[in-house]
């Protein structure tokens, strides 16, 4: 019988080790990164964003990062370029930013874009009357996501100061009615 119950725990122990995966979680910094990440996941962020860092911020140096390893019964994440979007706005001189332009026209960079949003809704809300049912700005209003040098996002008034060259506000009324502010 006590063979049997060892027997028993050792395949019970072998079932639940064929089940653990090793995931692999980063800190860059000192700062803990979101996700647990697969080591092939891992190692092509790593390389991809040291590459890209070096091309940011030329005379500096990415940060080395502290890698530490656990089991888990969830596989790692496989987002290589998630991954290395994160190590990247991590890496001392590195900023995350947003490309904006308008019907194809660049505006600059954004460092912070609630910032910009709220500019945004102020400079519709200026415009349009509060009886308005609805509000907007013309022209298509684009955002992508950049990585710059610390410090070269441009200033929130000169962006809004293109954005107000380049749109206006439209509203439509209670009946109906669509204006141009």
């Amino acid at each position: 019988m006590r063979r049997k119950i060892v027997l028993a725990a050792a395949a019970l122990l072998l079932s639940a080790l064929a089940w653990l995966r090793p995931v692999y979680t980063l800190k860059l910094a000192g700062q803990a990164l979101p996700g647990e990440w697969s080591l092939s996941a891992l190692s092509e962020a790593l390389d991809m964003s040291s590459a890209a860092a070096e091309e940011i911020i030329r005379a500096g140096e990415m940060a080395e990062p502290d890698i530490s390893c656990r089991l888990s019964l969830r596989r790692g994440g496989d987002d290589a370029l998630a991954l290395a979007r994160e190590i990247l706005a991590a890496t001392p001189g590195v900023q995350r930013a947003w490309r904006l332009s308008v019907d194809g026209v660049e505006l600059g960079c954004a460092g912070d874009l609630s910032a910009l949003s709220e500019a945004m809704e102020a400079y519709i809300a200026e415009a349009a009357p509060p009886g308005s049912v609805s509000a907007s700005v013309t022209g298509t209003l684009r955002s992508r996501e950049v990585y710059i040098p610390s410090g070269r996002a441009d200033e929130l008034l000169t962006l809004m100061g293109g954005l107000r060259s380049l749109t206006r506000v439209s509203y439509m009324t209670a009946d109906g009615e669509r204006i141009y502010a």
